[in-house]
């Protein structure tokens, strides 16, 4: 049971405005918890056996392709795409490009570029503010080598409302990937809520959905197998190439959500957060903890607010429990140096207890194996920025309270919450197992939000097969 009763500038105005324009409200809730075992109901996906002739610069219809190459699997189901990369840095850029040109087209010239409109050579300039590393630049500009060979000139061209041509180039992709850099949001809880005593984590990633309904065609799970470095998963949507939501070999998940800030004492050379915490999903292992990721945060220049909840898995060898705060952290960041933490501060499952009331609502929990967070800070300020998101978090600790009352909070309870604290612009629903690698995965159709929407069972292992 969980508890008693409960469980500088113009850079910055003008990323608002984009924000804005283009999310009515990124908000993504989270919810870990001590996870139970497959729900009987679950709907385990079946692979498509056999591979169908890829065809360069089209969108794939349902079936199975392989790269010219060999080095990369696309897998095409009804509203969504599993891409599986192996090779050097080159090779996965180039085969995400090439394999996936059409839908990044698609999604780039009816999605990004329409939203932004007559702001596009705004945000074009101002992506020397920020700094890629070397090996995700690398990759990038594979991608795009990709890209080319696969569209021809003419299918590479756009024009925006200035009603200039333009070639679609590697700033569109840095552009489409400072995107998350405007908006995010999670939450989550373990410990003795489950039976098994194994963790769970449920997450809603909320997004602007388009007329066009462009995005809901790009859904897309990407599966890295690089040469050197972990296999890890990404939940996202073509073009996307930062993390949003996504679980390593070790399974360590990592979920990214927006939440007030401090006005940034960094003046550039700003991190993109999408590529800050595919870092962390990269390099993290089963011995990293949160207070290794609130070092790591703190040393990287940061324009918008965040609230970055980190996962890991409950058990160590021989079955036995790890410490709550080495379970699962929010590292409350922004790029404000000069606050006593510096720009990151960790709110660990030890602070429940002494969380304050803001807006009217207790924070507090009365356990050390839940941690909950949406869309405002806790520990390191307590402004609200989003005015739907103290409500959310109450509602999340008022249903998890009540899940946990028999001890095991299921995977369909978690659903049930998401459903709560979701809307019809939630993109994806994830609800993850990392002690047993398990993602449970819901898709986003025209008119349903995520959570209402045909589960994916997927295991890790079998994501990370090439076949």
């Amino acid at each position: 049971m969980l508890g008693n009763k409960s469980k500088k500038i113009k850079l910055t105005l003008f990323l608002f405005v984009i924000g804005a324009l283009i999310a009515l409200n990124f908000s993504n809730d989270i919810i870990t918890v001590i996870a139970d075992t497959i729900d009987n109901d679950a709907v385990q996906t079946q692979p498509i056996t056999e591979f169908s002739k890829f065809k360069p610069g089209v969108i794939s219809k349902r079936g199975k392709y392989k790269s010219p190459d060999g080095k990369a699997i696309l897998i095409v189901e009804d509203n969504y795409r599993i891409i599986k990369l192996k090779g050097t840095t080159e090779e996965i850029g180039y085969n995400y490009g090439y394999m996936l040109a059409a839908e990044i087209r698609n999604l780039y010239f009816n999605y990004i570029h329409a939203s932004l409109g007559k702001a596009y050579p705004m945000f074009a300039e101002n992506v020397k503010k920020f700094e890629f590393d070397k090996d995700f630049m690398t990759e990038i500009e594979s991608v795009m080598k990709g890209f080319n060979k696969a569209l021809p000139l003419e299918q590479r061209t756009f024009k925006l409302n200035d009603g200039e041509s333009r070639v679609f180039g590697k700033t569109d992709i840095l552009i489409g990937n400072l995107l998350s850099d405007v908006f995010c949001s999670s939450f989550s809880a373990w410990g003795d809520a489950r039976k098994d005593k194994d963790c769970i984590v449920a997450r809603n990633l909320d997004y602007y959905i388009d007329r066009k309904s462009s995005i809901l065609e790009s859904h897309l799970i990407t599966v890295y197998m690089p040469d050197k470095g972990k296999k890890w998963v990404n939940i996202g949507f073509t073009g996307f190439l930062g993390s949003l939501t996504a679980m390593n070999e070790d399974g360590v998940c990592g979920f990214v959500h927006n939440s007030n800030k401090y006005q940034t004492s960094d003046k550039d050379k700003y991190i993109p957060r999408g590529f800050l915490f595919r870092n962390v999903i990269e390099t993290s292992t089963n011995k990293t903890t949160p207070a290794d990721i609130e070092a790591t945060f703190d040393k990287n220049a940061s324009l918008t607010g965040n609230n970055f909840l980190a996962v890991f898995k409950a058990k160590v060898e021989k079955e036995k429990l790890k410490s709550d705060d080495k379970i699962a952290g929010v590292l409350e960041y922004d790029g404000y140096k000069k606050h006593k933490d510096g720009r990151a501060t960790l709110r660990s499952p030890s602070d429940n207890k002494s969380l304050p009331m803001i807006e009217n609502g207790d924070h507090k929990l009365e356990c050390t194996n839940a941690i909950i967070t949406t869309n405002h800070y806790l520990k390191r300020n307590d402004f609200v920025k989003y005015s739907n998101s103290v409500k959310r978090y109450m509602n999340i600790k008022k249903m998890l309270s009540e899940a946990s009352e028999d001890n095991d909070v299921t995977v369909a309870e978690s659903l049930a919450i998401m459903n709560e604290v979701g809307h019809d612009q939630t993109l994806h629903t994830t609800i993850i197992e990392p002690d047993k690698m398990l993602l449970h995965l819901y898709f986003a159709e025209p008119g349903k939000g995520a959570f209402k929407c045909k589960e994916r069972l997927f295991k890790f292992a079998d994501l990370t097969k090439f076949e």
